[in-house]
């Protein structure tokens, strides 16, 4: 395969220098996999990507998560990924908006 991001990147959102996330191997088929066996993600808490996804994740699908930005080496695609955390703060903001729903 060739790779048309062969370097780390920089964060197109925070300007830090992006790391190799290596992927678990997955079947194609299964709707899991990029083709490719890693991803440049980034690992910046600060992050503005992972901060602000928090809000996202939890307002929009319920779930106590946030979301790294990825670039895909073989094509330069550039994308989200999930990325779950267990500050307690986090599943406060899960907890409020959840009994706030059921109580609707």
């Amino acid at each position: 395969m060739k790779l048309k991001v062969t370097e780390p990147p920089e964060c197109a959102h925070c300007g830090e220098i992006m790391c190799r996330y290596d992927l678990p191997p997955a079947s194609f088929s299964d709707g899991l996999g990029w083709g490719t066996g890693f991803l440049w993600m980034c690992a910046n808490d600060d992050c503005p990507i992972f901060q602000k996804g928090f809000e996202h994740t939890i307002s929009n699908y319920g779930q106590t998560s946030s979301l790294r930005s990825i670039v895909e080496p073989d094509t330069g695609n550039e994308s989200v990924i999930p990325a779950f955390s267990t500050i307690d703060e986090h599943f406060e903001k899960f907890k409020k908006i959840r009994d706030e729903m059921r109580n609707e």
